[in-house]
């Protein structure tokens, strides 16, 4: 099906081969749900943003996670919110600042998920921990694509890849046959609408297509040295190095970094819902109000 609709590359041809294996689907209480709910997934979330293009505001950050995830919102909103509005004050440019004002265009994984760099330059968020779209990235994936002479930045770069993307070298041809689904003054919710409605396949995990959505249509600015490894070790691959992580939450192998570490306690590598966490996975109902309650009380 990739070479069919013209989005056989690097990216696909590497996660293809990692998608849905038998043995691992094997271990799935509801094989046939999971992988239907890979669609719904991207699906609900182009009906949701589709009702923002009715409203005449946006959210500071549009936060997308499971149901057992537990957040601490008063140390977020000091990370994303707060901290980031007191430099912009103090005169910071926000260009350069790891966390920005969130009307910058940026895409932040509660716990980052890092592909191995000798095969591909990746990165994906552990859709458990949270995906936090900001406003300004919000905005670049609602903006109307005319793709005519007068395009600058953002939309000439996008129109690049829906129109021209023959013409390029990866990562910019790099696509998953999206750009069939283009038509003029669309945006990129307009698209991937008629995408996952339309697509007969759509062999792509739900966290590898906020990845993708980051990385590869340019929703999120370049990470910056100082707070990624990839932008630290290969500043070359910053083109398609877009997804961001909070408090340095990370995953590479088997190293578990950052807020990545904080889930039910039933691994070695699981540290359990710590009290000083801003993020959990994997919490049942009792910890969750446990965690409340104490939040509470310590206001």
């Amino acid at each position: 099906p990739l070479e069919k609709i013209g989005a056989l590359n690097n990216l696909t041809g590497l996660l293809s081969h990692s998608y849905a294996k038998q043995k691992w689907l094997g271990g799935k209480k509801n094989a046939a749900g999971w992988l239907c709910a890979q669609r719904r997934f991207v699906s609900s979330f182009t009906k949701l943003v589709g009702m923002y293009t009715t409203v005449d505001s946006l959210p500071d950050y549009l936060i997308i996670a499971d149901d057992d995830t537990y957040f601490n919102m008063e140390h977020l909103e000091e990370y994303l919110i707060r901290q980031p509005a007191r430099l912009e004050q103090m005169g910071f440019n926000q260009d350069t600042s790891i966390v920005p004002s969130y009307n910058a265009p940026v895409v932040f994984a509660g716990c980052k998920v890092r592909h191995p760099t000798q095969q591909i330059s990746f990165t994906n968020p552990f859709g458990g921990f949270g995906t936090f779209l900001s406003k300004g990235s919000l905005k670049r994936w609602m903006q109307p694509l005319y793709c005519n002479e007068t395009a600058t930045g953002y939309e000439k770069g996008i129109c690049n890849k829906m129109l021209h993307k023959s013409q390029h070298t990866y990562p910019m041809r790099a696509t998953v046959g999206e750009e069939r689904y283009y038509a003029k003054g669309n945006s990129l919710n307009d698209i991937f609408d008629k995408y996952i409605h339309q697509e007969e396949h759509f062999c792509m995990h739900s966290d590898w297509a906020f990845g993708y959505f980051a990385n590869f249509l340019n929703i999120s600015r370049e990470c910056h040295p100082g707070s990624d490894w990839i932008a630290e070790k290969f500043p070359e691959r910053g083109e398609n190095n877009r997804l961001h992580d909070i408090m340095k939450s990370e995953i590479y192998g088997s190293t578990f970094n950052g807020q990545c570490k904080y889930g039910n306690g039933e691994t070695k590598k699981d540290l359990g819902c710590h009290t000083n966490a801003t993020i959990c996975h994997y919490v049942n109902e009792t910890e969750m109000l446990r965690r409340h309650f104490e939040s509470i009380s310590r206001k």
